[in-house]
């Protein structure tokens, strides 16, 4: 049995897809049940919250291996507690969507939350593989808005680069770690194909909508108000905005290109441009 942490998210929605197309026994921990009913027909289901603790222990009945990911900002609160309570369900193996974020330097807000919650799982003496993502391309939704409304794209720092990653190699890589052989005490930085700056990420979605996008530089300060606006935390919109100043100035690590998803998965990681085509319907 394998255990799905996120499985109602966009890297868990595709994961549960792929294991269960494989045969896999699945079970997903959700908050609301009516969102578990948008899962694959068959998979088990078990309410739970990751902020109680108590509510753990039942749904790590049986199960062997674990996919765990959290919101950046939650997991030095809530990783301890999910992976304390594996260790004493007698989980075999976790696999942990953690940060490329870690390797940057001079360390940022995000890559120590994810630090926080390898060195929790470390501590427990589970078996662990680290799963290092980088940018998400599923992070450009931000923008979907203000593209639709304006057709502008509003940015603190246009020329910030990242390598970002589908969520769909994401997804297939932590299946390979989930349930190939060889993967155990592995950390593994997974990235898409090229490093883009967020203008050239705004020139593809343009290219794929067939439409002009404006890209717009702001101040940290407006870009600040506009997270806020839409429902981010002030710590969050900080955690962020550091990344893309760290991105903009070349001192980061977040730009780093690897051929990791295609050793684990034996496909090369999909291009940016597949991703904006495949997803322009969010955009146009």
């Amino acid at each position: 049995m394998i255990l799905v942490i996120g499985a109602t998210g966009s890297i868990g929605t595709e994961l549960v897809q792929l294991l269960s197309t494989r045969g896999h026994r699945l079970r997903a921990l959700v908050r609301n049940p009516a969102r578990g009913e948008t899962l694959r027909p068959g998979m088990e289901v078990v309410q739970g919250d990751l902020s109680r603790p108590e509510t753990l222990p039942g749904a790590l009945v049986g199960v062997e291996k674990l996919f765990a990911m959290f919101h950046a900002h939650d997991v030095p609160a809530l990783a301890p507690s999910l992976f304390e309570a594996a260790r004493h369900a007698g989980v075999r193996h976790v696999v942990f969507l953690s940060s490329g974020t870690i390797l940057m330097q001079p360390p940022t807000k995000i890559g120590n939350w994810h630090l926080a919650g390898e060195e929790a799982l470390k501590a427990t003496g589970l078996t662990f593989t680290m799963l290092r993502p980088g940018n998400f391309n599923t992070n450009t939704f931000g923008w979907a808005g203000s593209i639709r409304a304006q057709g502008k794209v509003f940015s603190p720092h246009p020329e910030s680069r990242s390598a970002p990653v589908d969520q769909r190699d994401i997804a297939a890589a932590a299946a390979a770690a989930l349930t190939g052989p060889g993967h155990e005490g592995k950390t593994y930085v997974l990235t898409g194909p090229e490093a883009l700056t967020a203008r050239r990420q705004v020139e593809i979605i343009s290219a794929a909508i067939s439409r002009p996008i404006e890209l717009v530089e702001v101040p940290e300060a407006g870009a600040r108000a506009g997270m806020l606006k839409a429902g981010m935390t002030e710590e969050m919109a900080n955690a962020v905005l550091e990344l893309t100043r760290a991105g903009a100035s070349g001192s980061g690590g977040d730009a780093r290109v690897t051929n990791t998803i295609r050793d684990l998965t034996g496909t090369p990681a999909r291009t940016f441009e597949t991703w904006a085509r495949d997803h322009a319907s969010a955009f146009a």
